[in-house]
């Protein structure tokens, strides 16, 4: 595993985020909203953003030799994910 990527890095993907890169690991964060990919960018996290109801934002995710966390909470409607 080189690199560590988190879909949904939002405060608990950030505090994972962080476990990671003082440990000397490159950390991609996948997030819909620019303030947290801005707040991302303040903690060093390679911001990437992207939206899950659109697949083709998804394209060209880090995903080869990453460990990958899935942060992403349920819709806010709707009977499924």
């Amino acid at each position: 595993m080189n690199n560590v990527t988190i879909i949904g890095c939002g405060d608990v993907g950030r505090r994972v985020a962080m476990r990671w890169l003082v440990r000397g690991k490159r950390v991609y964060g996948v997030a819909r909203g620019q303030d947290t990919v801005t707040a991302m960018a303040a903690l060093e996290i390679t911001p990437i953003q992207a939206d899950l109801d659109e697949p083709a934002s998804l394209l060209n995710l880090p995903l080869q030799n990453s460990l990958l966390y899935l942060f992403v909470p349920p819709p806010d409607q709707g009977d499924t994910d």
